[in-house]
């Protein structure tokens, strides 16, 4: 009794589980009314069973009243059903004639075990409960005959949504036919029989789980998961593979002689092994999912977990390569296909393969003019390859390329369009279980190919973007270093223009020489920068203000009007690269003498407050107004000399004075000068820098 106290406690927990999908999904009709009663009865039904084959302590009576309760129930959901499936005069009849009947039927079989409770009689001898016996087998062939009935009158467009049901409910009846005849035969229930048929039940409730998901018109709204009916039944046909294997093990070992042992742990091995072989081969996972896509769902995919699967995956990529190679993957899993190429459109050269997963690459280039890549622009269309080489007519003339038939196992092309242009297409290999991309599969990966374009147009535009951000400094960079070369330029420059006046002047050689070493040093300290690609933003250089600031007012005291210097800050140091920080000072310098006539003046005013030293360089040229200070000084690249500046000097003053971790400020009145007052940090020696 253990055994059939396990399969009936079986069935009651798996009818609970139905029962309470189908409660929380139940909008109100009375189909799915009745449907969740009878359920709700087999609930009941199996846990009673349960009960009984636990306690063995049976009552025949009780037995029999609840097993015709039972049918009833399901007797009810069928004739409902029955009429709304109806769709001939023959079948209008059948369904008031047949019900009547047989409801009748029913309902007097009831009330007669019911008097037969309230007498007890329990006797499996007795004439009474061979009546009884003949009772149970008539209504167990009337539901036969009412899902036959079913099964006839159903619209053949309508009997994919219900047929799972009649499976179930026919597996029943014709199980429990068996059970009564026997019994009726041998005037008693066959114990194994009966064992038995709490399994049958927990392997029909699937079945109906599936039929009530598939006819939401019952006014329920039940959503089986593709994943957990996937899981499910590898589960139970491992289970059932492993029963089978052991149960031949136990023969091996039963009738190997001394042998037996040995060769039952041997084959116990390998039919384990194989069935990991199994579970881990990825052409029978793809025939497994064609086969219940095909038998178990209306539809093949369920549209939000592959939406969701698909985001996920795009996702994951970091950039570049693997982003690629994401795609690929991410829209071959769809149709089990292990890999392709991708190829995308390169400006002035055509479609390039610019990579792949598990096939071999190729050199091969299509032309945007070719024919192939015409077809695939202005069609918004899969071109399924082998059918194309075989039917050309179908895909108006088009001729699939020799080197792409050659290729390892090429299936389909697959546009990939972004803003109605052709961004580019996937070539996928075969699946791995044998199918064709039938119109759901196309449809899935068209929309799918659109997405995916989006994120490689974005991926593209980000890597342009890249580069021309690289350019960009670059320019930046170059401009930096032109602007001080510039200024190293007008010195020489103004050398060249006193030699002839003063070349026999001792002093003036000295200067000149080195006038034209320091121009030199510095020069190829800015072409190293320019080679590196940035500037060395060393802050290890201590500088003596005093001493910096007398080397500034000497390179510009050739230039008019003259640089006067006022420095008053004692031994005050900073912390600065010695070649910007002097390039600065002197950019400001130089464009104060540009701005002021020669009879104008041009100050140098350093003191320091408190731990600042405060740099003011004063004119009394032309000025600027408030507009031209907000929105024109400090942008980049901005000039009021013409072809003469570069518009990077100010700019570039104030960025390297804020990385010194100062300020810049500028107070300017049109026609009166302008004052730059530089703010720094000093140099403690007892604090950290």
């Amino acid at each position: 009794m253990t055994l059939g106290f396990s399969g009936y406690l079986m069935a009651a927990i798996a009818y609970f589980v139905l029962a309470t999908l189908l409660l929380t999904s139940w909008r109100g009709r009375l189909l799915g009314g009745l449907l969740v009663t009878a359920v709700l009865a087999n609930l009941v039904w199996a846990a009673y069973f349960a009960y009984e084959a636990q306690t063995s302590t049976a009552e025949l009576s009780s037995y029999f009243l609840i097993e015709s309760v039972r049918y009833a129930l399901w007797y009810l959901f069928l004739f409902k059903l029955l009429n709304l499936l109806r769709t001939s005069e023959q079948a209008n009849k059948m369904a008031v004639i047949l019900p009547a009947v047989v409801f009748i039927g029913v309902i007097g079989f009831v009330t007669y075990n019911l008097y037969l409770s309230s007498i007890g009689v329990d006797d499996f001898g007795s004439d009474v409960i061979y009546q009884r016996i003949v009772g149970n087998l008539s209504m167990s062939i009337f539901g036969l005959v009412l899902v036959e009935q079913l099964f006839r009158n159903t619209r053949p467009e309508h009997r994919w949504s219900v047929k799972y049901l009649f499976f179930g409910l026919g597996s029943l009846f014709i199980f429990d036919f068996f059970l009564y005849a026997d019994a009726l035969l041998f005037r008693g229930l066959n114990t194994e029989l009966w064992q038995a048929r709490g399994f049958i039940n927990v392997l029909t409730v699937p079945m109906l789980a599936v039929a009530a998901a598939r006819n939401r018109e019952w006014s329920l709204d039940i959503f089986v998961s593709r994943k957990m009916v996937f899981h499910t039944a590898a589960v139970l046909g491992a289970g059932a593979y492993l029963l089978v294997m052991a149960a031949v093990g136990y023969y091996i070992k039963a009738f190997g002689g001394s042998w037996g042992g040995a060769a039952q742990i041997i084959f116990l091995f390998l039919s384990f092994f194989l069935l990991i072989v199994l579970f881990f081969s990825d052409i029978l996972r793809a025939k497994f999912k064609v086969f219940f896509r095909k038998n178990f769902f209306r539809y093949q995919y369920d549209y939000r977990e592959e939406w969701l699967k698909i985001t996920e995956k795009l996702s994951e990529g970091s950039g570049g390569e693997q982003v690629r190679k994401v795609v690929i993957r991410a829209i071959s899993d769809f149709v089990d296909s292990s890999g392709g190429m991708l190829w995308m459109r390169e400006e002035s050269i055509g479609y390039v393969c610019i990579t792949t997963v598990n096939i071999d690459e190729t050199e091969h280039v299509i032309k945007s003019n070719d024919i192939l890549a015409k077809y695939l622009s202005e069609k918004d269309s899969i071109i399924d390859i082998q059918e194309c080489s075989e039917y050309p007519d179908r895909y108006d003339g088009l001729q699939i390329p020799e080197w792409l038939l050659d290729l390892k196992k090429p299936w389909i092309i697959i546009p990939m369009k972004h803003q109605e242009g052709l961004l580019g297409f996937l070539i996928l290999n075969l699946p791995r279980a044998k199918r064709e991309a039938n119109w759901e599969d196309r449809d899935l990966l068209m929309t799918a190919c659109k997405q995916a374009a989006s994120y490689l147009a974005l991926l593209k535009a980000t890597e342009t973007l890249k580069q021309g951000d690289q350019f960009a400094a670059f320019n930046r960079l170059s401009s930096y270093v032109v602007h001080d070369l510039k200024n190293l330029v007008a010195q020489l420059s103004l050398v060249v223009k006193n030699a002839e006046k003063f070349k026999s002047n001792p002093d003036f050689v000295d200067d000149a020489f080195s006038t034209v070493k320091n121009a030199t040093d510095k020069m190829e300290r800015l072409l190293m920068q320019l080679r590196k690609g940035r500037f060395e933003d060393t802050k290890g250089d201590i500088l003596q203000i005093n001493d910096v600031m007398n080397e500034v007012i000497r390179d510009f005291a050739d230039f008019r009007p003259q640089p006067v210097l006022h420095c008053d800050v004692g031994d005050a140091r900073v912390v600065a690269n010695h070649d910007r920080f002097t390039s600065v000072i002197g950019h400001l310098i130089r464009n104060a003498q540009e701005a002021t006539s020669t009879h104008g003046s041009v100050i140098l005013n350093v003191i320091t407050e408190g731990q600042k030293l405060v740099i003011r360089i004063q004119d009394d040229g032309t000025g600027m107004d408030m507009k031209f200070i907000k929105e024109r000084l400090f942008a980049p690249f901005e000039t009021t000399k013409g072809n003469a500046g570069m518009g990077v000097g100010v700019y570039e003053s104030r960025e390297f004075i804020q990385s010194l971790g100062g300020s810049m400020n500028v107070r300017s009145t049109p026609g009166e000068g302008s004052t730059f007052i530089l703010s720094i940090p000093v140099y403690q020696e007892n604090r950290e820098q």
